[in-house]
């Protein structure tokens, strides 16, 4: 990979052993360290994590179950970063008329996202049976001074009865797809 010479950043002196970040100073080109020598401007993606889900899940669950292959952890380089969370889910269907919940868990509690009254979710309600896909983004912010490994998960149920799939279409188990969960630490 070259070397890119990034700009609006706040310049210190840069420690060339540790680095990761390339930096130009115009004649010569470093590498800066997270360690906060050279702060990123607000706004600026620090780092991209993505985990892809392509094999099937089907639940008959009408309590949150994790759904498998789609978890992943990120450790924040700054301690007052925010986490986008992007979820694409290739497809979610059901076999009889019913509604699909999904929620994100943050280290094993609900995020905020959806009526609280329900549980922190969002949901799909499949008016015939079949099969759709989703796709959901959700800005977090963990709490200040977090430099420690967050897992985000995601969780699904079936609301009142039949099988709920992920990845697959319910009428055509030959038609698959896949789903991801992509994590971008952004500087605040």
């Amino acid at each position: 990979m070259a070397d890119v010479t990034i700009s609006g950043l706040s310049t210190g002196t840069p420690d060339k052993n540790s680095a990761v970040i390339p930096y130009s100073d115009g004649s010569t080109t470093y590498k800066t360290s997270p360690s906060g020598i050279v702060a990123a401007s607000p706004g600026c993606i620090l780092q991209v994590k993505q985990v892809v889900k392509s094999d099937t899940f089907t639940t008959t669950s009408q309590s949150y179950v994790d759904v498998t292959g789609l978890s992943i952890s990120i450790t924040p380089v700054s301690s007052s970063s925010n986490i986008m969370i992007m979820i694409n889910i290739g497809n979610t269907g059901l076999n009889t008329q019913n509604t699909n919940l999904f929620r994100i868990l943050r280290n094993n509690n609900s995020l905020p996202v959806g009526s609280t009254v329900m549980g922190s979710m969002f949901n799909v309600y499949m008016q015939n049976t079949g099969t759709i896909p989703i796709s959901f983004s959700y800005l977090d912010s963990p709490p200040i001074g977090t430099t420690y490994p967050i897992t985000y998960k995601l969780q699904m149920k079936n609301d009142s009865g039949g099988t709920s799939t992920v990845n697959v279409h319910n009428t055509n188990s030959g038609y698959t797809t896949i789903s991801t969960i992509t994590l971008m630490e952004v500087a605040s």
